[in-house]
């Protein structure tokens, strides 16, 4: 399950950032970064993320939520095998039980 949410979130992301880099040419020009001059630098790092943080940011809290429900399946999971294996378990019992139930009937029946 956890898989699937990873997958759904790198879908979600390769999107985000096809859109924004769509995007990025009216963005980038509105806050001032020229076009022409492709250099790595931190302060266009620090304005990348000033653009990209606000749309990772709902991503971000939607894979945390996914990663807790994620979390409460398998916690659910665990107690529901648990869970089984004690009714298998009191079952056999019951079983054991009823056997020696008969048994003990059919011993009475038979000294009378």
């Amino acid at each position: 399950m956890a898989m699937n949410a990873w997958n759904c979130f790198v879908y979600i992301m390769l999107g985000v950032i096809f859109l924004a880099s769509a995007n990025s040419v009216d963005s980038l020009a509105d806050i001032g970064v020229d076009q022409e001059s492709c250099c790595s630098s931190s302060d266009l790092e620090d304005q990348c993320g000033f653009v990209c943080y606000p749309i990772l940011k709902p991503l971000l809290q939607y894979l945390e939520k996914c990663q807790e429900m994620d979390l409460q399946i398998k916690e659910l999971e665990d107690m529901f095998r648990e869970q089984s294996v004690e009714i298998i378990k009191y079952k056999s019992k019951t079983e054991v039980l009823s056997k020696h139930l008969e048994n003990n009937f059919c011993d009475t029946k038979a000294i009378r």
